[in-house]
């Protein structure tokens, strides 16, 4: 019975994730796709051949080789929230889906991470050339430490604390699950829309402090503030683009770089689009007059300082990464124009748009 019912949620969930795939990868998106791929590659190239071989070097490889073996590391149970009653009085089939859902769990994450690997090889290779029984632990390592990670972290979540009997925490098991699955649909969500995903809202201390202090005399703009600060996937999908934009800097120039930064800011617009709509469903909304002029105000207020600290930090990644100046202030300059036209254009469109159709 475990066999099967494993057999069917798998088979499952990769149609469904198949279905959001065909909708990101569309015709425009491959052709994208195979225009950076190639462009990066040349960049890799590149930055191979300038690339010195020094101890810092190495241990800098070294250490991207292993920590990109603690990503994905939560495992998959394939166990539903109503699994634990259904199968109440069948709690072996329910562990022997748990076992199937782990050992599943454990091939993918060494395809993933020898993946990882062809494409640091490379880099390896070139760093270690000369020190083979420090390539062949580093390949070996981070495939074991990969594996032990999500083990780990399996186990920690469907333990109970201070156990001293094998009893399994299927709340846990549960949890981690939605968990694993969510944060699949998260991604999609950043290029289309998913119904299927739930957004996580939690209270941090740094986000109370930054509340705090980004105080503003619209009440409209502290909530935007407090609903961006506290939902994860906003925090996540600002600091993905921060990162993904440093590495752009660093690694490119010219006009490439340019359209990918301008993809990144227009791709983290629109994802931040629909703050302005979080609250239609409530009351207040609907009691209080708020005007359509009065929501783009204070999603410009929202942007402002979020798209600046991005255009800040990435500046700051080009002079370290030795850009000329001049080409730094130009590159700026036209993601300052390309961020005000999609803040106070586009975006006010959009918002036009959304609420005509309440």
């Amino acid at each position: 019975m475990a066999k099967d019912l494993f057999k069917r949620r798998w088979q499952q969930q990769w149609r469904r994730f198949a279905k959001y795939l065909r909708y990101v990868f569309n015709d425009h998106a491959i052709l994208a796709l195979v225009f950076i791929l190639g462009a990066g590659l040349v960049a890799y190239r590149n930055f191979l051949i300038t690339m010195p071989i020094t101890i810092v070097n190495q241990c800098l490889v070294a250490g991207v080789v292993l920590v990109s073996a603690l990503f994905w590391r939560v495992p998959a149970t394939f166990i539903a929230e109503a699994d634990p009653l259904y199968f109440m009085g069948d709690e072996k089939s329910l562990r022997d889906l748990r076992q199937m859902g782990i050992i599943y769990s454990v091939c993918v994450r060494s395809v993933i991470q020898m993946a990882v690997l062809i494409v640091l090889l490379p880099m390896m290779l070139r760093q270690f050339s000369q020190l083979p029984g420090v390539l062949w632990a580093l390949l070996i390592g981070s495939v074991a430490l990969a594996i032990a990670v999500m083990l780990y972290t399996g186990r920690q979540a469907t333990q109970y604390a201070k156990q001293t009997t094998p009893l399994l925490n299927w709340r846990g098991v549960t949890q981690l699950e939605t968990r694993r699955v969510q944060r699949i649909l998260q991604v999609f969500s950043w290029f289309i829309d998913v119904p299927e995903h739930k957004t996580d809202v939690r209270s941090h201390a740094w986000s109370d402090w930054v509340i705090k202090h980004w105080q503003t005399k619209n009440g409209l703009t502290n909530l935007y503030v407090t609903t961006f600060l506290r939902t994860n996937d906003y925090i996540q999908l600002w600091i993905t683009m921060i990162v993904v934009g440093m590495v752009v800097v660093s690694t490119l120039d010219g006009w490439l770089m340019i359209g990918l930064l301008m993809g990144l800011i227009y791709l983290f617009t629109i994802q931040v689009l629909p703050i302005m709509i979080a609250y239609r469903q409530r009351v207040f909304d609907h009691l209080i007059p708020v005007t359509v002029k009065q929501r783009q105000k204070a999603f410009h207020q929202l942007m402002g300082p979020l798209l600046g600290s991005m255009l800040v930090i990435w500046g700051i990644i080009g002079l370290i990464a030795g850009l000329p100046v001049k080409m730094i202030l130009m590159v700026e300059i036209i993601l300052v124009l390309w961020a005000l036209a999609l803040v106070f254009l586009y975006s006010d469109r959009k918002a036009e748009n959304m609420f005509k159709r309440r």
